[in-house]
């Protein structure tokens, strides 16, 4: 929301503060951030986050999974990938699909934990959604890496 150069102003350097407090008691530091993060990558490796929540596709997102795993090099878990949208709008079979492609972006590399980028929306949930998150974790399953 802010200008990068705004934000590594007034943002990064109370973000280093806080996120070294948590690290002197031994704890993980989770950054959650929707929507475009390429441009603050750095400022959040900078800070030493241990994991940013949820990373979103194209178009919420401004930056592939491959490509953000290649330019985090494992310093920090990225973690989302699986838009909300989809789990109410996605015909059957296409959540198999998207894991797959999620599973292809990873191609073996570690840091990246695949999750819906945020909580379902609506109570009780529509069937489609179930179904959409029943094929998801499924598909997650069978895809699974450790």
């Amino acid at each position: 929301m802010l200008p990068p150069h705004i934000f590594r102003e007034l943002v990064t350097p109370y973000h280093e503060h806080l996120v070294g407090m948590v690290h002197e008691t031994g704890h993980l530091v989770a950054l959650h951030s929707h929507g475009r993060v390429r441009v603050a990558l750095d400022d959040f490796l900078e800070v030493g986050f241990d994991m940013l929540e949820p990373m979103e596709p194209p178009p919420q997102g401004d930056i592939a999974l491959d490509e953000a795993l290649e330019y985090v090099d494992g310093r920090i878990c990225l973690t989302g990938y699986v838009q909300d949208r989809d789990l109410y709008t996605a015909k059957p079979g296409e959540m198999r699909t998207k894991v797959e492609a999620i599973r292809e972006m990873v191609a073996g590399r570690s840091g990246q934990i695949m999750m819906n980028t945020t909580s379902p929306r609506m109570y009780p949930l529509p069937p489609q959604y179930v179904h959409n998150y029943v094929e998801f974790i499924g598909a997650a399953s069978e895809a699974l890496v450790y």
